[in-house]
């Protein structure tokens, strides 16, 4: 597998200019989910909801690994269309409260000289700062509908941190993967990050 690898590096510059090809590294998690069987060799059309040209070049990409897979493409009257969709959430955080101290009060209710409490201090607790609950993540989607009915016959996505690499660069390391998986139901599958 080692060996293969500067192959499949040169193969992916071939097949996706545009998709940067860089050591990418870390793992991403794929889900997918299969609501009906797949027509057998229906012919599918690839198409982006945003043409921008990195989504683009992963619609290319992924129509390289779909002919190498043996799935038949067509243009704009196939029956089944496969939808990319890309985006990155920045992630989620806890933010310091606005204050760490309270008003103290006596039995008779009226405040004590300084008047507040610094709870961080008396309860000898750290002092609360930004904390990074969730790190910022790419994702990358499929969505198979059938073009004649709008039935929705499947549905993937990859998600990875954006610490292992830029979304373009996550985008070429998932693309194998989620064509393999176009009709199959997958939960939680980690995979390495690899081209």
């Amino acid at each position: 597998m080692i060996r293969l690898l500067p192959a499949s590096m040169a193969f992916a510059a071939t097949i996706a200019p545009g998709l940067a090809v860089a050591d990418v590294t870390g793992q991403a998690t794929l889900n997918a989910v299969s609501f009906q069987p797949l027509p057998a060799s229906q012919p599918i059309e690839v198409r982006v909801l945003d043409n921008s040209d990195e989504n683009l070049a992963i619609m290319r990409a992924l129509e390289a690994a779909l002919k190498r897979l043996g799935t038949p493409l067509a243009g704009g009257d196939a029956p089944l269309l496969l939808t990319i969709d890309t985006g990155d959430s920045v992630g989620a955080w806890n933010a310091p409260p606005g204050s760490d101290r309270v008003p103290m009060m006596d039995d008779r209710g009226r405040l004590f000289p300084q008047g507040e409490l610094d709870i961080a201090r008396q309860a000898r607790l750290p002092v609360s700062g930004t904390t990074v609950v969730t790190p910022p993540q790419y994702r990358l989607g499929l969505i198979l509908d059938a073009r004649s009915t709008g039935a929705r016959l499947w549905q993937g996505w990859a998600i990875a941190p954006l610490s292992d690499g830029e979304p373009s660069e996550l985008a070429a390391a998932m693309v194998p993967k989620l064509a393999a998986s176009i009709g199959e139901t997958v939960r939680e599958e980690v995979f390495d990050l690899q081209q």
